[in-house]
């Protein structure tokens, strides 16, 4: 009974306070009232945007993942990263017998090392630049399945590495030239 008179005394003083308002006033909580409206019908499209596009690149990334050889002996990993109308997302698919920190045969291959920093670099323009692209997704496949054939190559040719390392680093600075 108690909570009921609180309700009605709150209803009552907000249509008491309305009831007192001139028309200037009105006018103004009206406009006020419109742009609050407007401003949430903004954001609603916002979101619905975010979402359909979340969605079209998680689609992307299984179109991607579903591309490349499962066969066990190459590894693949696929990283997505969404923007979500409720924060973001990342999407991390994997298959074969290790991740993709090794999937950069050449370049791992040339600098005999997989954490050499052009290595990363040329990880990261793949994860965060080429894949963003049809041709570059392609690529992708491609170089999955070829990299590991022409990394072998390069092992029986070592005196070619320096002149990969070269074409790899020149090729890194023209990545991150044009990024900036």
């Amino acid at each position: 009974m108690e909570k009921n008179k609180k309700e009605l005394a709150t209803h009552d003083i907000l249509n008491n306070a309305l009831a007192n308002l001139d028309d200037e006033q009105i006018k103004t909580i009206s406009e006020k009232a419109s742009f609050a409206a407007l401003d949430l019908q903004t954001q609603e499209v916002n979101r619905n945007s975010l979402e359909i596009r979340a969605r079209k690149e998680a689609e992307d990334h299984v179109d991607t993942f579903n591309e490349l050889s499962k066969d066990g002996r190459v590894a693949h990993e696929i990283v997505t990263k969404s923007t979500t109308a409720t924060g973001s997302r990342t999407i991390t698919s994997r298959s074969g017998a290790a991740t993709a920190k090794s999937a950069c045969f050449v370049a791992t291959s040339a600098f005999e090392d997989n954490s050499h920093s052009t290595v990363d670099k040329l990880r990261y323009w793949r994860d965060n630049c080429l894949r963003n692209y049809a041709y570059g997704q392609k690529f992708i496949v491609w170089y999955y399945k070829e990299g590991p054939k022409m990394a072998q190559w390069l092992d029986k040719h070592p005196k070619l590495k320096p002149l990969v390392r070269n074409v790899l680093n020149t090729f890194v600075q023209i990545v991150t030239a044009r990024q900036k």
